[in-house]
């Protein structure tokens, strides 16, 4: 039978220090315990290959700024929803902080919220049969029950106009 393979696992813990150090580096199994703390050390204190490495803050303020870009395109998509929902009669303007809360924490049960009650608030907004402008002017035609009346009550024709 053939002995295994000489390789060594990093994640054993009866791997060699030394070992598993040079094979880490990228060094020749055999390299002396200093030439390894040297190396180690050395790469410890280079700078980190940019073409390898991305810096930790860079990567904070990307994901920083994608979130605060999400954040304010999801808000105006919200109150978008919420004018468009209080124009067509979903909601009334009392409900409408309640709403674009609503839709902001959780668009989907906004957009339930809408389908199940429907627009019972519509008739409210829509113009009543009374909104025609009064007579310019009063205009009284003469009748003859006028003047029947004047003439019982010994009135001139025509005085009950004033």
């Amino acid at each position: 039978m053939l002995p295994p393979a000489k390789t060594t696992d990093p994640t054993k813990p009866e791997t060699d220090l030394a070992t598993a150090l040079a094979e880490l580096l990228g060094l020749p199994i055999e390299t002396p315990p200093a030439q390894l703390l040297a190396k180690l050390l050395e790469r410890m204190q280079s700078a980190p290959d940019p073409a390898k490495y991305m810096p930790v803050a860079a990567v904070q303020e990307m994901l920083s700024d994608r979130r605060a870009e999400r954040k304010t395109v999801h808000e105006g998509r919200s109150q978008e929803k919420v004018n468009a929902a209080l124009r067509q009669g979903y909601i009334t303007n009392g409900m409408r902080d309640w709403a674009l809360e609503l839709c902001v924490s959780d668009e989907a049960a906004f957009d339930t919220f809408l389908e199940k009650s429907g627009p019972v608030f519509a008739p409210l907004f829509k113009a009543s049969h009374l909104t025609g402008a009064p007579p310019a002017t009063n205009v009284r035609h003469d009748s003859p029950l006028e003047a029947e009346v004047c003439a019982q009550l010994g009135l001139k024709p025509g005085s009950l106009k004033d």
